[in-house]
């Protein structure tokens, strides 16, 4: 068995892909950080590697769902002639972009594809849905043919959607290389990747042995990586045996007991790699030797990063990035292939990220009552033509996934919008206080008409801000009531109190004058809150309380005290804010969670 200890989440990347690529758990065995394979397998690496490609990636399923999907949506736009054209354009265009790739690779199905086009433009133009169904399923009848799926899908994994995020345009990911049949290229992809693998390790076992008899006949193999040239004519030159020369080596700089046989450059893992051009100024004293190095199985583990991660949509500095997410358990690599194939099938679901983290993480927990070991999120893209990267690293600690992402506590699915659950979610995990995002969020409810305003999801998204900041202070709830409940449950009773909850007997445009003026104060409490003019929020908090003829409770006080921090007021002046806005929605058991 070859041993690949896992001490990097680069390398745990691939190790996970490689445990995905093998038909059965047999295949590999794993033992805390280290993963074991046999060497037979490895051989058997190229054949998989690309059956896993077409088995999870294939654009004949893809593409026939998008268009039946588009099809049958035509059906319910027939009496809307926009939005009807415009549906016909998209399911043309996506017909004919497959189409045209296989006319390119496959041109004796040149007629073939016209013919389908066109009847299936055609019947759209005149409302023939039995005829678009028909030719929908000749479309899909002809992208499945076996040679044709691994070609579109084999060229679509080696685009900047999966492989090139890591390998660049090396070997077989080269654009030029797209002629090539599907076996050519995985002919390619094993003698740059498996062959020299394969040698390596067989030297190294001879090296461990010290049998330079069989070190000197690998040598002479017609089979060996191409810089085996060189290290003959550097051995030759300084008059050592092979055993002698080998030891001065450089190792691995990713796998330890590997040795470093090629510069760790941009074109073997794009994101953190550079151009040996470039190395010259990170390099000390501009000695390349210095430059860190690679083995070859980490050159093929770094390759198949993505396919040990799961891709999908995240916001990033205003715009919205596809970018691979990974967690990292540094303890265990079963536990680390665990989670990422409970994330990756909780994503494919078509859930939002935050759902699937908790789904994830539940499932964990039903096996490990209590995690010790933190895991770590890794998410990265890279837009190789533009020289683009984003890699960020989020701890998750223990107690957060036990509170914010564990089914049991259901935190985040009481949270919504899902645009603002998702904003939370993502605050929490950059340790950042979300006081801003929830303001944000309150104006939004108050701009709203009383019947659509909730401000339940407010409440619940400002509990677990005040959670999590006892968290990270490593502090824990003194009382069964945060002060986040306290004081929405005092607003909460002025807004009843002062007859503008929707229940008032009074007739309609008393109550709606009631529920402007309470809309207009809480306008006012919140500017006064985010200007941190404590005096100005105490003294209109008062005013209502005088209005209401209640007593001020005591945590209120703690508004005006010097020593309240800035992070603490925001949590009793949200909280009050949003139990004090007017709404006429209810949740069924609202008042049972008030504190009396």
């Amino acid at each position: 068995m070859i041993q690949i200890p896992v001490n990097d989440w680069m390398t745990s990347m691939g190790s996970v892909a490689l445990m995905r690529l093998a038909p059965t758990n047999q295949e590999w065995q794993t033992e805390a950080n280290r993963l074991s394979v046999s060497f037979n397998w490895i051989e058997k690496i190229p054949e998989f590697l690309f059956e896993y490609i077409v088995n999870h990636y294939s654009v004949a399923e893809r593409e026939n769902e998008a268009i039946k999907n588009l099809a049958i949506s035509l059906t319910r736009r027939v009496n809307d002639k926009a939005k009807y054209k415009e549906n016909m354009k998209w399911v043309n265009e996506r017909a004919k972009k497959s189409l045209d790739k296989v006319k390119k690779y496959f041109p004796e199905y040149s007629d073939e594809c016209d013919r389908i086009t066109n009847t299936l433009k055609e019947a759209m133009k005149n409302q023939e849905f039995d005829v678009v169904g028909h030719s929908v399923q000749e479309f899909y009848q002809l992208i499945k043919q076996k040679k044709i799926n691994q070609k579109l899908t084999l060229n679509f994994a080696k685009s900047s959607s999966l492989l090139a995020q890591s390998g660049g345009q090396a070997s077989f990911l080269n654009v030029a290389k797209n002629k090539l049949t599907y076996e050519e290229q995985m002919e390619l992809f094993c003698k740059d990747y498996i062959t020299p693998l394969l040698w390596e390790i067989r030297l190294r076992k001879n090296f461990e042995l010290g049998d330079e008899e069989k070190i000197e006949e690998l040598f002479k193999l017609g089979e060996k990586p191409n810089y085996t040239s060189s290290w003959l004519k550097e051995k030759k030159k300084a008059k050592l045996t092979w055993y002698e020369w080998l030891k001065g080596l450089p190792e691995c700089s990713l796998i330890e007991g590997q040795w470093g046989t090629m510069a760790f450059e941009e074109m073997y893992f794009v994101p953190l790699g550079m151009s040996m051009k470039n190395t010259y100024n990170y390099a000390w004293d501009g000695n390349l030797d210095t430059t860190q190095s690679i083995s070859s199985l980490a050159r093929l583990l770094l390759l198949l990063a993505p396919l040990g991660s799961q891709s999908y949509k995240r916001p990033f500095k205003g715009e919205e990035l596809t970018v691979f997410g990974f967690l990292y358990d540094q303890s265990s690599c079963e536990n680390t292939f665990f989670l990422n194939n409970q994330f990756s099938n909780a994503m494919r679901k078509d859930v939002k990220f935050s759902e699937a983290l908790r789904d994830t993480f539940s499932k964990v927990t039903e096996l490990e009552e209590q995690r010790k070991q933190s895991s770590m999120l890794i998410e990265w893209m890279t837009e190789y033509k533009m020289k683009k990267t984003v890699l960020e690293y989020r701890p998750l600690h223990p107690t957060f996934v036990q509170y914010v992402l564990s089914e049991q506590s259901k935190v985040t699915s009481r949270i919504y919008p899902i645009a603002f659950r998702e904003k939370i979610v993502r605050a929490a995990m950059d340790n950042l206080d979300s006081k801003h995002i929830i303001w944000k969020e309150m104006r939004r409810v108050i701009g709203e008409s009383d019947k659509h305003r909730h401000t339940g999801s407010i409440r619940n998204a400002l509990l677990m801000r005040e959670k999590l900041i006892l968290i990270k202070g490593g502090k824990t709830l003194t009382t069964n009531k945060t002060m986040t409940d306290q004081m929405y449950g005092i607003g909460y009773r002025l807004s009843k109190t002062l007859n503008v909850d929707g229940t008032s007997n009074e007739p309609n445009n008393y109550r709606a004058s009631a529920n402007k003026k309470m809309t207009s104060v809480a306008y006012r409490l919140m500017n006064a809150a985010k200007a941190g003019n404590r005096q100005l929020f105490m003294d209109t908090a008062l005013r209502l309380h005088v209005a209401a003829g209640m007593s001020i409770n005591p945590a209120f006080i703690r508004a005006i005290d010097p020593k309240t921090s800035d992070s603490e007021f925001a949590t009793i002046a949200m909280a009050f804010v949003a139990g004090l806005i007017p709404s006429e929605i209810k949740q069924q058991d609202q008042e049972k969670q008030i504190i009396n």
